[in-house]
């Protein structure tokens, strides 16, 4: 299950789901959850495990720091890491739009360790944590895996 990645006092800004206010567009898909933290505040593992990815990424698609990709990314992702939870070696969370990073690449960490500061790199409307949930590869509806209990 997952924690959420910021103070449970940011409100969820946009669910996984179709986004019919986005950009005109009533067909895009938002791939993720939002939470409507502000820049700099603490981004946290949702679950233990080994960092698989970190990257900082642009919307130009100029790689900067890239470890071994695990899905392409075309930069609207900005600063993005990836988890590989503890026992689950077919899933990935990704964490998107940091203004920072607290670790690196195959370093093992713990559920509500520091992993990044929230940040609007990417493309991005604002500061926010942006959390998705991949299955070999494939990103699913992170919302069921979500804890009730709230990090606080």
């Amino acid at each position: 299950m997952l924690r959420w990645p910021v103070d449970a006092r940011w409100p969820i800004g946009q669910p996984w789901g179709f986004d019919p206010d986005y950009g005109g567009n009533a067909e895009h898909f938002h791939l993720g959850i939002d939470w409507l933290a502000p820049l700099g505040a603490a981004y946290r593992a949702p679950v233990s495990g080994i960092v698989r990815l970190v990257e900082d990424r642009w919307p130009s698609g100029e790689l900067r720091l890239a470890h071994r990709p695990i899905i392409p990314v075309d930069g609207a992702w900005g600063r993005y890491l990836e988890i590989e939870p503890d026992g689950f070696p077919e899933y990935r969370v990704g964490l998107a739009h940091a203004s920072g990073f607290w670790v690196s690449v195959g370093q093992h960490v713990e559920a509500g360790q520091l992993v990044a500061q929230v940040g609007d790199s990417g493309l991005a409307w604002g500061p926010h944590a942006h959390l998705q949930l991949l299955h070999q590869f494939t990103r699913i509806d992170p919302t069921l895996s979500l804890l009730v209990d709230r990090m606080i």
